[in-house]
């Protein structure tokens, strides 16, 4: 995954354990990912980028920074744009996604650590057509902001 300007709004915490839970959705946000093709020799061809377009999340937090964040997500499988629909159409097939008998990927962190500066690592798993992987995905921190009607936001 890739900065992707997900967009992050503070909700009132129904967990009392947690100083802040931030919503994720795709109508504030986008969920961008690239991955790099490789030839029959297992070299480098291309790389691919995409986006999921229906997703939805949540990230609670004790620290204003996320140092200690709690990250679960949602995405629709058959919401995959990558710019080419024959593509598109194989990836939500059988052959990948098989989205009519899968169709949500989910996400839960089981770590989320500072780094340098605004950069994070995340770790956590992820199931995809129904097998659970732990992915490490870095992530850099765009900070707070208020918008204009009082909400504040955090942007990855």
């Amino acid at each position: 995954m890739e900065n992707n300007g997900a967009v992050l709004t503070r909700q009132n915490s129904q967990k009392p354990e947690w100083l802040s839970e931030w919503s994720l959705n795709s109508d504030t946000s986008s969920l961008k990912f690239f991955i790099t093709q490789r030839n029959f020799l297992g070299r480098p061809f291309r790389k691919i980028t995409g986006a999921f377009k229906v997703f939805e999340g949540c990230i609670r937090s004790n620290t204003e920074d996320f140092s200690d964040a709690n990250i679960h997500l949602i995405l629709e499988a058959d919401s995959i744009e990558t710019g080419n629909k024959k593509r598109d159409n194989h990836l939500s097939s059988v052959d990948f996604f098989d989205t009519q008998k899968f169709p949500f990927i989910r996400f839960h962190s089981v770590s989320f650590e500072k780094g340098k500066s605004n950069n994070y690592l995340l770790e956590g798993d992820c199931v995809i057509h129904g097998v659970s992987k732990r992915l490490v995905v870095d992530v850099i921190f765009e900070g707070n902001k208020e918008n204009g009607y009082g909400n504040k936001k955090a942007s990855f």
